[in-house]
């Protein structure tokens, strides 16, 4: 049997795919962007050997930059997942259907708006029809709104969210009245540029069960991540780099001292509308090559 939450969080990362910026010329209209995963190494000259495919992944956009269509094939080319995607003319995701390899339906996401166009409801309904999960959205005159989640018509987990304004993207709280779910509240605090600078998470005996501090770099790229424990000392310390177009190049993970304990190397080659058609990933403190992206990217005509 599929896994239910599985299968939504693959979706979730194709529809966030829309939202991404490939390149910097953003006059250009893309109509689709294939990736191909493969293993890779280096041999002793330092020349690049490209492994086998692992992986091959095309999506499609409308001339309006939404995503219509997605496809999951494996190493062997086959296709194994499919996803469509329906909007409105606002641009509202409406409907998102996955697929099997035989091209039959798994399930079907439906999503209804209120005339702000804040989400009203979203479901998941099976292949027979039924609702395997639903969510309902109910917002309140103090700025907060309430967001029941139901398994199989169960109610599962009741969120609140608390926010400072109309803006409903940017909680100061998230409060669970379950527990399905690890956390019982979390807190956030935004700086003016609305980025999130401390994330807090509480467990139900009212303690810190987790706490991270953000930084950003002068492109509003998170630079640090500051991990503390539940006594609230520096536990983790993650760092980023990033290169001109905004593509990360190098992860470093530390523990306590600033002791490297992890790091990751990503290096890019860019085509003249700078979209990276190549990306290595360079694994380990010496870093070593483990695999490759190669990307393809088509346009429409203006």
């Amino acid at each position: 049997m599929l896994n239910l939450r599985r299968i939504l969080i693959i979706a979730g990362v194709f529809v966030c795919l829309a939202g991404r910026s490939y390149g910097q010329d953003t006059a250009l209209r893309i109509a689709s962007i294939s990736w191909y995963e493969y293993k890779a190494s280096q041999d002793e000259d330092g020349q690049i050997q490209k492994g086998a495919q692992t992986q091959h992944i095309v999506v499609h956009y409308s001339p309006q930059g939404k995503m219509t269509d997605s496809a999951v094939f494996n190493e062997s080319g086959t296709k194994i997942k499919q996803f469509t995607f329906v909007h409105d003319p606002e641009g509202n995701l409406l409907e998102k259907t996955f697929y099997n390899q035989k091209a039959e339906i798994i399930n079907r996401a439906i999503y209804h708006y209120n005339q702000q166009m804040r989400p009203l409801s979203y479901q998941v309904v099976g292949d027979s029809g039924k609702v395997l999960e639903k969510q309902v959205y109910t917002y309140m005159p103090d700025n907060s709104y309430e967001v029941r989640r139901y398994l199989k018509g169960n109610l599962a987990d009741t969120y609140i969210y608390a926010c400072d304004s109309d803006d409903y993207k940017y909680p100061l709280k998230v409060s669970k009245k379950t527990d399905s779910i690890r956390f019982v509240q979390k807190t956030y605090q935004y700086d003016a540029k609305k980025r999130i600078t401390t994330e807090k998470g509480f467990s139900s005996d009212g303690q810190i069960d987790y706490w991270y501090d953000y930084q950003y770099n002068e492109n509003n790229k998170i630079e640090n991540k500051l991990s503390y424990n539940r006594s609230g000392e520096l536990s983790r310390k993650y760092t980023f780099v990033y290169d001109n177009q905004g593509n990360m190049t190098e992860e470093f993970w530390y523990a306590k001292d600033d002791y490297l304990i992890y790091k990751q190397n990503y290096s890019y080659k860019y085509d003249e509308h700078q979209n990276w058609m190549l990306k290595l990933y360079y694994e380990g403190i010496k870093p070593v090559l483990k695999r490759m992206t190669e990307k393809t990217v088509n346009y429409y005509e203006n």
